[in-house]
């Protein structure tokens, strides 16, 4: 269970940069692979120029798919860094927020893309349920199978043995 510390204003907002920073460099080392293995230049636009992201070409459809593998590798950033399920959503759509006024100072225009905004509202819904998931999980394991708590099978061939 997280420390009480743990939700102080300025605790929040070390979780929000150090997530932030975690979802650029898993895209940054998720595109910069796929274009040296494409023989693709890679810039900055592919990262965050909404207009990267397009239906009608090949690299328009892996930026989409790099994304949406970057929001699984986040999900388990977030579940390490956040660690409650109920902040999944809060942090999630900050994440997205923040995305998307990068992208729009970066280009200097509010996206209009519509496969740009699918994969924002993918990521986000995904984010959210996985993050969610994975934080339960973690929380409940922590809760019942702590160390030297011992399980106790419930085999009904074995004759009970009264004490």
């Amino acid at each position: 269970m997280p420390r009480a510390e743990a939700l102080t204003p300025l605790s929040l907002l070390k979780q929000i940069l150090l997530l932030q920073t975690i979802y650029y460099t898993i895209i940054l080392i998720l595109v910069g692979f796929s274009c040296w293995v494409s023989g693709d230049a890679f810039n900055l636009g592919l990262i965050f120029d909404w207009h990267s992201v397009r239906f009608d070409n090949t690299i328009g459809w892996t930026i989409s798919m790099l994304w949406l593998i970057d929001t699984v590798f986040t999900v388990l950033a977030m579940t390490v860094i956040v660690g409650r399920s109920k902040l999944a959503l809060d942090f999630t759509v900050t994440l997205h927020v923040i995305n998307i006024i990068v992208s729009t100072i970066y280009t200097r225009a509010l996206p209009t893309n519509g496969l740009w905004w699918l994969i924002q509202a993918t990521s986000t819904v995904l984010m959210t349920i996985l993050g969610t998931w994975t934080s339960q999980w973690r929380e409940l394991r922590k809760t019942f199978f702590e160390e030297g708590y011992e399980m106790v099978s419930r085999n009904t061939n074995q004759p009970s043995n009264p004490v």
